[in-house]
């Protein structure tokens, strides 16, 4: 025992009964139960992020997509106004850029501040509620 005892994690106090360091034996089948529920949440946790993760990824390319579409656009519409090809107003030119710009500031925003926002939920919450 005095070989075993010292392999022991800091955290055991004692030991009943013949000690096996290959496996693991429930004593009761609460104990069993118990870790077979812990087993379950982790793992449907564990896929509940990797499909947010998959959601968020998503949701972040499309968002910047349309931002550098509508980046793309208003740089070819004065770009063509300044070809001559397209005439547009100065008024209009002096409202779509400033308002253009402050809409892909503003969804850059909210895709980092919201979409992105660092992930504070235990996991296990229901065991606070025993």
């Amino acid at each position: 025992m005095d070989n075993k005892s010292t392999k022991l994690p800091a955290f055991v106090q004692s030991i009943t009964g013949e000690v096996d360091s290959e496996y693991w034996t429930p004593q009761t089948v609460e104990e069993w139960t118990d870790v077979q529920k812990t087993t379950v949440c982790l793992h449907i946790w564990t896929q509940q992020q990797q499909q947010e993760r998959g959601l968020r990824k998503l949701i972040g390319i499309w968002v910047f997509i349309i931002i550098t579409l509508q980046v793309v656009g208003v740089f070819t519409l004065v770009v063509l106004d300044a070809w001559k090809i397209l005439s547009m107003n100065i008024e209009i030119v002096k409202f779509l850029i400033p308002s253009v710009l402050t809409e892909v500031f503003g969804m850059g925003f909210i895709v980092v501040k919201y979409l992105f926002k660092p992930s504070n939920v235990i996991p296990l919450d229901f065991l606070k509620k025993r």
